[in-house]
């Protein structure tokens, strides 16, 4: 969640007369500082009045303050520009923001890509995002890669249901297999394909389990089928809790078993 940035600027001292020294000497700081006030006071318009002074200032806290200020009113222009200026001036976490709030990817990719290159790993994952669904998956994968390495497991899955399509298993494997240990149930399910294509069943229904489990009509209805010749009652048991997920092929299945 976003939190203003509220901490007073101590380039002035403490108890000095904030909104003179912004009105008539134009002092950044202080402007920002009369900002900070005035919305501990709960009175935001006024507040938005000074952070934009301070921001013209180049008070990088005033920029960010304002992208969270008009990013809460459903503004993204204004929200989308005041956090550019923040990450203008070396907030990374603005940057991941005005990536967030641009209008289309070629507006977003500097912001974010300056934030991923600086630790921001919520970027890098969005990055990913971006790149996938641009079809550019030679870039998806560098930064879900970086995403994942940092534990974002959203990423994990990504890069692993990427490998797994293009048939890499040893990848798909390595990567769906992080997400799914860390009770990622869609990766499990996947996963689970991976290892049925390979013949290797013993796996498949463990993993396949875990995603029923979890609610996964698909991964159960599967189940009733990798049963359905060996133990018609498993077979069974697997088909109705798939049809009562709402997976009709599933009551289908069940129907020829009763």
């Amino acid at each position: 969640m976003k939190k203003l940035l509220l901490v007073m600027s101590f380039g002035l001292i403490l108890g000095a007369d904030y909104l003179s020294d912004c009105e008539e000497s134009k002092i950044a700081a202080a402007c920002y500082n009369q900002g900070v006030a005035l919305f501990n006071q709960n009175d935001l318009d006024s507040a938005t009045k000074y952070f934009i002074k301070a921001c013209d200032g180049d008070i990088s806290n005033a920029c960010y303050n304002l992208g969270v200020i008009y990013s809460k009113n459903n503004d993204k222009l204004n929200a989308n520009k005041y956090y550019n200026k923040a990450c203008e001036n070396g907030n990374y976490e603005a940057c991941f923001y005005a990536g967030i709030y641009a209008s289309d990817f070629n507006q977003a990719k500097e912001p974010l890509t300056k934030a991923c290159e600086n630790n921001y790993k919520d970027a890098c994952y969005n990055l990913g995002v971006f790149y996938k669904n641009n079809q550019d998956l030679d870039n998806a994968k560098i930064f879900w890669k970086k995403a994942c390495d940092e534990n974002i497991m959203q990423a994990c899955y990504g890069l692993g249901s990427l490998y797994a399509n293009e048939k890499n298993n040893n990848l798909a494997i390595k990567y769906l297999s992080i997400a799914c240990s860390a009770k990622d149930y869609n990766a499990c399910y996947n996963l689970g394909n991976v290892y049925y294509e390979l013949k290797d069943y013993d796996k498949v229904a463990i993993l396949w389990g875990q995603a029923c489990d979890n609610k996964d009509a698909y991964a159960c209805n599967n189940l009733g089928v990798l049963f359905h010749e060996k133990d018609k009652n498993m077979a069974k048991l697997y088909y109705k809790k798939a049809c009562d997920l709402g997976n009709n092929i599933a009551c289908e299945n069940y129907n020829i078993l009763k």
